[in-house]
């Protein structure tokens, strides 16, 4: 998931502190002890490194006003990444934006996506593209089955993802995110360009683009992130 890590105008330090707790899920009950953090400025300069302590929380130097690349680490955990930008005040991270998948649950993820081409190589993206449709009570979740997604790497190569199929398999003919709304894209690490959107027909309606790290054989997850808006 992005995480935006926005504060109010103040002085100009070189670095400020940022607060966070690592858990097991993005729902913030269970925390991880131990946790290795690692902390990389725009140029990806390494600003800090950290370990969590037995709750799970830890404090870190990020750079002032930059974008931040988190790299976690911990045992029994899929390495993970994240990325935002910092503001320009000292931050608490909200419970639940830093999470990590354990082994176990990954290895899941990987038996629903057997068959996707270099699912063994390197590291991936792993999402969902939702979108907010009114009821009477307001709105709700729901998947787009027409959403897309890409990754365009450093040289220019472009990764195209895997999608499941009502079922929750692996469809090797898929090239929407269909009803699980699910995309995974394997063999990618370092800072990549990651694209989104969705489609009505043959016309796109939406896309969106964002610089992303993951980590070498690591995952960045995105749950409950990618909102497409409504088409107009």
């Amino acid at each position: 998931m992005i995480l935006f890590l926005l504060g109010a105008c103040g002085g100009t330090p070189d670095f400020l502190t940022m607060n966070g707790t690592v858990f097991e899920t993005s729902d913030g009950t269970e925390a991880i002890a131990n946790v290795t953090v690692n902390v990389f400025d725009v140029a990806f300069e390494a600003i800090d490194s950290v370990v969590s302590d037995e709750a799970g929380a830890f404090s870190a130097q990020v750079r002032f006003g930059s974008s931040v690349f988190i790299d976690l680490e911990a045992d029994g955990f899929v390495r993970t990444g994240f990325s935002g930008a910092i503001g320009t005040t000292d931050y608490d991270v909200p419970d639940g934006e830093l999470w990590m998948r354990s082994v176990a649950e990954q290895e899941t993820v990987e038996d629903a996506f057997s068959g996707c081409e270099n699912l063994d190589s390197d590291g991936m993206i792993d999402g969902e593209i939702i979108m907010a449709l009114p009821n009477d009570d307001g709105s709700y979740k729901a998947f787009v089955e027409t959403g897309w997604a890409k990754v365009v790497l450093e040289d220019g190569t472009e990764l195209e993802p895997c999608y499941l199929n009502a079922e929750g398999a692996y469809d090797p003919d898929a090239v929407y995110t269909g009803e699980q709304g699910r995309f995974l894209i394997p063999g990618v690490s370092g800072r990549v360009q990651l694209y989104v959107g969705y489609d009505l027909g043959d016309t796109e309606v939406f896309s969106q683009g964002m610089v992303v790290y993951v980590p070498e054989d690591g995952l960045v997850t995105f749950f409950d992130a990618f909102w497409m808006p409504l088409p107009t």
